[in-house]
């Protein structure tokens, strides 16, 4: 768990040119790689390594609590810097309607949904 911590958060900071580690407001919204599924990978990566570290030193009886009061500190943080984001760039609602904090959102479709979108696919076909 703390090696693939640690792969999640080298790539977060290696491919992301506005990684920082202060609050700040980016100059743009990266949407590539992780980032197109989950708005907060480097968070995601601590929980990761934080699990692992308290597993391993701890055991699950005394890590789990510690996890779950990292996990609280993180989401309140990650949802202080989505204010901020929701305010500087008009599109991060839309971006967060797709994605989720820490996880890939799950896509569930109903019939209606999927017949919606083959009746858009059929329009287009016969557009072209």
């Amino acid at each position: 768990m703390i090696l693939v911590g640690y792969g999640i958060r080298f790539w977060v900071v290696w491919n992301n040119p506005g990684f920082n580690l202060l609050i700040t407001k980016p100059e743009q919204i990266y949407q590539k790689g992780l980032y197109k599924y989950i708005r907060h990978p480097a968070y995601l990566a601590s929980l990761i390594m934080c699990g692992g570290v308290f597993a391993l030193c701890a055991g699950w009886r005394g890590g789990l609590p510690a996890w779950l009061v990292l996990l609280v500190l993180l989401s309140h943080t990650a949802r202080q810097e989505e204010k901020m984001l929701c305010e500087g760039f008009p599109g991060y609602k839309k971006y967060m309607a797709r994605t989720g904090m820490f996880l890939p959102k799950v896509m569930i479709f109903t019939l209606a949904d999927l017949q919606d979108r083959l009746n858009i696919f059929r329009e287009s076909r016969r557009r072209a």
